[in-house]
């Protein structure tokens, strides 16, 4: 008698219908389950949004964990659902903020900002200081975390996210500028090099472009991690393999 081949996936694994447009379904990964999405919304993979709704291991033998991987997803037509998943995001950024707000302080307000590649959740509140801790390092770890928590549940998401707090982002910048320029200005007139405290690799792309066209100065990146900073150098001296080195990663905060 020939064996039947077995499914990809058990016959306990739901698949529901919300609309015409919008499934939840499951697979052994997160992959499988996208690519089975797509064949039940007749679209093309990169016409396909998800996010993930769990990726927990079954229960096995005698209800003990240890069984095979589900992972299931809510999908959609981008097509289709384009502006409701980008609600459905921020929505989601919202929620994060929130949970972790309520432990630091009681009173604050919450926008979402859309722009043509990044999304701006701006906090207001009278706590602001608390919310942007010393050099935005509060702030900073709050946009970590929600990033994080966005990209598990909106792996296909193609925007940055950017968590504001009373206009800190735009201040910072202006302030890395102009110390930016003051320092190129000092390495002109000494000759001799500077380097800048650590900074994340936003901040560094900040203070690369700005002295990008700086003359009588050249910059470069070095150090590892948090130590990572901005060495300015004098005209003439040698700054690495290119006159000019920016950091590739302008929105990750590491």
């Amino acid at each position: 008698m020939t064996k039947q081949p077995q499914p990809s996936y058990d016959s306990k694994e739901t698949v529901m219908i919300e609309d015409d447009s919008t499934i939840e379904i499951e697979g052994h990964s997160e992959e499988e389950a996208a690519q089975r999405a797509s064949e039940a919304l007749n679209t093309r993979r990169e016409n396909l949004g998800y996010e993930i709704v769990d990726a927990s291991k079954r229960r096995g033998l005698m209800g003990i964990v240890g069984g095979k991987k589900k992972v299931k997803i809510r999908a959609w037509r981008k097509d289709a659902r384009g502006e409701d998943a980008l609600g459905s995001l921020a929505k989601l950024g919202k929620e994060v903020i929130e949970n972790i707000l309520k432990h630091i302080c009681k009173d604050f307000t919450l926008e979402a900002i859309e722009h043509s590649d990044t999304i701006t959740l701006q906090i207001e509140g009278d706590e602001g200081g608390l919310i942007i801790g010393k050099n935005g390092n509060t702030l900073d770890a709050i946009q970590f975390v929600v990033r994080k928590v966005i990209g598990r549940h909106f792996p296909d998401n193609d925007k940055q996210i950017i968590v504001n707090a009373e206009g800190y982002r735009e201040r910072r910048r202006d302030s890395l500028i102009a110390m930016a320029k003051r320092t190129a200005k000092k390495v002109r007139s000494s000759k001799r090099k500077e380097s800048l405290r650590p900074m994340n690799a936003y901040e560094r792309r900040l203070v690369h472009l700005a002295l990008e066209d700086e003359s009588g100065v050249s910059t470069r990146s070095q150090g590892e991690g948090f130590e990572r900073c901005i060495v300015i150098y004098p005209e003439g001296r040698k700054a690495g393999s290119r006159k000019k080195r920016q950091d590739n990663a302008p929105y990750d905060n590491q």
